[in-house]
């Protein structure tokens, strides 16, 4: 019997940038990276760049990956404190005030393609302002994939 496997489809670069406002003391924004039935995306690198939101004077601002289905599906995030712009790059967060792990780990979940989403199974990456100013900037998120055929 022959085992099901899956088929490498190339790479593919998925912008959800957004710059819709988000109001200051709890707004959130949420864009969802969720590839069409049949196919299975493995997050090689993302590149997200979210200003301080002008004028804020208090409280700070967060970024969370999560996977959506999950009650704790927390995969990684930042906190960063009014006046400080949140980063993430090809070396890891940077200009945040806190990060779970080490900058090593959080490089080598990225990096080392451990995180994967399905058409049921979908990535959120979630933005909350809770400052005392909108964000009125625009958010990148850019993200590259492997693209696999779901094999199931």
């Amino acid at each position: 019997m022959g085992m099901n496997r899956s088929e490498f489809l190339g790479i593919k670069l998925i912008d959800l940038s957004d710059d819709t406002t988000v109001s200051a003391a709890g707004g959130t924004d949420t864009q969802t990276l969720q590839p069409p039935k049949g196919q299975i995306y493995q997050i090689i690198q993302f590149d997200i760049e979210i200003p301080d939101p002008v004028g804020s004077t208090a409280n700070n601002h967060k970024f969370n990956v999560k996977y959506q289905n999950m009650t704790d599906g927390d995969i990684t995030f930042c906190n960063s404190n009014t006046g400080s712009d949140i980063k993430w790059n090809a070396y890891g967060w940077i200009g945040t005030t806190e990060v779970p792990g080490s900058d090593n780990e959080q490089f080598d979940l990225i990096h080392g393609g451990q995180i994967w989403a399905s058409y049921d199974q979908p990535v959120d990456f979630v933005y909350v302002n809770l400052t005392d100013a909108d964000q009125t900037g625009t958010r990148r998120l850019e993200i590259m994939v492997k693209v696999w055929k779901d094999a199931f």
